[in-house]
């Protein structure tokens, strides 16, 4: 979930400054437009995307002739304190959600209320609600709301009007409802903010645009801009001409864009658009373990001398070799591992990020396979050139192979070795089989296992050692 919600904001900001410097100031409103309604939409689409990548064997984690330490603990483990710190991070997102949420129905049920029971009128086919509290013209859904004497009085300037009318035939009150609903449930991205002020910023362009088709003189237009900019409606959720940014809606309404220019602008906002689905992707189907391995539940946090300890710990079995980190867990006497995972259950996720090695679950048995070896694959896999192949854990000559029938096995498990395991071991793939009667002493042994920890080390900066 942290992942998803870094990606998300990280995702909205690249393309909400791609906006800034491409698009906010070029005369192409109705594409910017588009642009910020798709930038938030796949800003919290694109982390969930996944690219299935191509399939290969179902691949388990394993390295021949090294060493798995176990540690025997409890199945389960709680804090202290009850609930998981994740349970309440849960609560409280749920409760500023709820309060938003609330807030967002009140303020959407406060327009429908100032419609009821009003005097109304009718604007170039759009309604027109008088409201006491309109100190400045302002327009909500399909609605202009204006003061009845702003309305009646012939100083009022037609084209505040045709203004708000704007706003309400282009629907840029459907813009300003999504994005509020989103912020009810990703309040945690500050970025949102700034969407909502450049999505108000364009729909001013876009109402000053209609209003300059129908009155054109863009001169007389700026003075009236400059005349009315002191009056703001304040009104929540609402679009008024008196809009806060008179001096960018002054530079648009005289500014041109050449179509080359449109063009270019485009093509770099798509593709950063179409991009941002392989920058932010979620995980690819095949990069997913087969056996998934339940890690224990982050703890409350380790003091600041028992992460010292936990280091001290640790160091004398973690050498330097060529900018490798090579960890002899082999060596690690059973009371050291003890330790190391007492200090590791209290660590929190960051705290555990910080260290080196790990404890995870022992995950339960993989079933036997639905259908046997082929002979095809059999005979695949005496290339050892190719294949590195162990039978029942013990490592066997390929053309050993041949004394095998395909019937012979219950599973087998292929894994892509690294490019420097490639290197060190001769073979790209090594091949794990699996004969019935070894498979059934190993699913038994393997479901008392369940209950204990396996020391692990980070894959990407620690090699095992012997």
């Amino acid at each position: 979930m942290i992942l998803y919600i870094i990606k998300t904001i990280a995702c909205s900001a690249v393309l909400w400054a791609v906006y800034k410097l491409v698009l906010e100031n070029a005369k192409m409103n109705r594409f910017k437009r588009m642009y910020l309604l798709l930038a938030l939409v796949l800003s919290f689409i694109a982390p969930l995307f996944e690219f299935p990548t191509p399939a290969t064997t179902p691949v388990l984690a394993m390295v021949a002739g090294f060493q798995v330490t176990t540690v025997t603990q409890p199945a389960s483990h709680v804090p202290a304190g009850g609930l998981d710190y994740g349970v309440w991070l849960w609560i409280l997102y749920g409760a500023v959600t709820a309060f938003l949420f609330g807030k967002y129905c009140n303020n959407i049920l406060a327009f429908y209320r100032k419609t009821k029971g009003k005097d109304t009128a009718s604007y170039r086919g759009v309604a027109v609600v008088f409201s006491a509290d309109a100190t400045a013209p302002y327009s909500f859904w399909n609605h202009i709301f204006i003061s009845r004497e702003d309305f009646n009085d012939p100083s009022t300037d037609d084209r505040i009007l045709c203004h708000e009318a704007a706003h309400v035939r282009q629907w840029h009150s459907l813009d300003i409802v999504f994005l509020e609903l989103l912020r009810t449930v990703a309040w945690f991205n500050p970025l949102l903010y700034g969407y909502k002020r450049s999505i108000q910023l364009n729909h001013e362009f876009l109402a000053d645009e209609a209003v300059l088709r129908v009155y054109p003189g863009a001169g007389n237009y700026l003075q009236l801009m400059l005349h009315h900019t002191a009056r703001v409606s304040g009104v929540y959720l609402s679009s008024s001409f008196n809009f806060p940014t008179t001096k960018k809606r002054f530079t648009m309404v005289t500014k041109k864009t050449s179509l080359a220019a449109a063009m270019g602008r485009t093509a770099v906002a798509s593709l950063f658009l179409a991009g941002c689905l392989y920058l932010f992707p979620g995980r690819g189907a095949a990069q997913q373990p087969p056996v998934p391995r339940a890690a224990t539940k982050p703890g409350p946090g380790a003091s600041d001398e028992e992460m010292k300890e936990a280091r001290r710990l640790i160091a004398p079995y973690i050498h330097q070799d060529n900018n490798r980190l090579i960890a002899f867990f082999g060596k690690i006497p059973d009371d050291t591992k003890l330790r190391l995972h007492d200090l590791f259950d209290k660590m929190t996720g960051d705290q555990r990020a910080s260290v080196p090695f790990g404890f995870e679950r022992m995950p339960p048995p993989p079933p036997a396979m639905s259908g046997p070896v082929t002979a095809q694959q059999l005979e695949s896999w005496k290339d050892g050139e190719t294949y590195g192949v162990w039978i029942d854990e013990k490592r066997i000559r390929n053309a050993s192979l041949s004394k095998y029938s395909s019937a012979d096995f219950a599973t087998v498990y292929v894994s892509r070795l690294t490019a420097v395991a490639r290197k060190n071991d001769g073979f790209r793939y090594q091949v794990d089989l699996m004969t019935h009667d070894f498979y059934a002493s190993y699913y038994k042994k393997a479901m008392a296992d369940t209950n204990k920890f396996v020391m692990t080390f980070h894959a990407d900066v620690v090699k095992f050692g012997k």
